[in-house]
């Protein structure tokens, strides 16, 4: 998780709640974007972490 570039992390985090896939491993993404402090990425593309 800590090789993708921040872009392809919220696009899998956007994707993956898209489909509806396990929560666990759409917290994991959520998580990973919140340690990296782009969340305000994702509010700007989709919705507020």
């Amino acid at each position: 998780m800590a090789q993708l570039k921040d872009e392809h992390l919220i696009e899998s985090y956007t994707e993956a709640k898209h489909l509806k896939l396990d929560p666990d491993f759409v917290d994991l993404l959520r998580n990973e974007i919140l340690r990296r402090g782009i969340n305000s990425l994702v509010y700007i593309r989709e919705e507020v972490i």
